[in-house]
């Protein structure tokens, strides 16, 4: 990026010692993440001098706002293109969908921690989300995203 640039003018020219200081409050956040992991601890963001990201902020609130509508789940369906494979069961860590009748239902005596593991995963893209006043939903033109390196079996073997 050229420094007289108009369009960037206003813009802050990172430097190399603002790049390391970053950095290494994110490799210490990562530390502290694999410890609160290891010793399956709790977490409480005020042990942590690290700014949290603003999309925990809005994963949370969208929690809350799920638990206090009394089911996060209820927002989540299969639709027509459902295979019945299980693979949503199968990801789901909170144990919310079952399989009946060969199609995912989601528990309504189990917390949903919306993971969107269950978006993610499904190989046919077929569980959907409802609208609601709060969330913005996935889609089918937003896509779907799972990581490369993990698994459906790495997946529920954490539960």
């Amino acid at each position: 990026m050229a420094s007289n640039d108009p369009k960037f003018k206003g813009w802050h020219q990172t430097t190399k010692e603002e790049l390391a200081n970053f950095e290494s409050k994110i490799q210490y956040k990562l530390n502290s993440f694999q410890e609160i992991i290891l010793n399956k601890a709790k977490y409480r963001e005020k042990d942590s001098d690290v700014t949290i990201p603003v999309n925990f902020v809005f994963e949370q609130l969208g929690s809350f706002l799920a638990d206090i509508s009394g089911d996060g789940g209820k927002y989540f369906y299969a639709d027509a293109r459902c295979s019945s494979c299980g693979i949503c069961e199968k990801v789901c860590l909170s144990q919310k969908i079952k399989m009946i009748d060969k199609k995912p239902l989601w528990q309504k005596d189990r917390k949903c921690f919306l993971c969107y593991a269950c978006i993610n995963y499904c190989p046919v893209q077929s569980i959907q989300m409802r609208s609601g006043r709060f969330i913005k939903f996935y889609t089918n033109k937003n896509g779907r995203y799972s990581h490369p390196e993990i698994t459906v079996n790495d997946i529920a073997g954490q539960k």
